[in-house]
């Protein structure tokens, strides 16, 4: 095999299983933790586990989709953005301009933010040097 399936294969040239028992498992992974912190599975098992919660996610969140009858759309957060979903009235083209304009207006809000911060600041004089002129 390549490196890059020998890689994320589950045994080593031998054979033998080199995962530890815990790879995978939600309740285990603590990357705060040194154990996970010095495994060589880190990366993969990080991977396996957001797999795993993100497939937990829509099956749980569309039940309780299609038993909410209020007005009030559902809100989700992922990574700091919240989306909610969209309205009866809404269109693929209206949702599109809506997103592509949020997007385009924090971008220019960073890179605006990111501008202001290279220019360099004054430092304050002593006040106990000022001159009386």
């Amino acid at each position: 095999m390549g490196t890059f399936s020998s890689r994320f294969s589950n045994h080593d040239d031998d054979g033998h299983n080199e995962r530890p028992e815990c790879y995978g498992d939600p309740d285990y992974y603590d990357i705060t933790d040194d154990t996970c912190k010095n495994c060589r599975w880190k990366g993969t098992c990080r991977l396996k586990i957001s797999a795993l919660e993100r497939d937990r996610r829509p099956a749980s969140s569309s039940s309780s989709v299609t038993t909410t009858t209020s007005a009030i759309p559902q809100r989700s957060a992922v990574k700091g953005k919240i989306y909610e979903d969209a309205g009866e009235k809404d269109t693929f083209t209206s949702v599109l301009a809506h997103n592509a304009s949020l997007n385009a207006i924090t971008a220019m809000s960073e890179t605006l933010t990111d501008a202001l911060s290279q220019i360099p600041r004054k430092k304050y004089p002593g006040l106990r040097k000022r001159s009386t002129t």
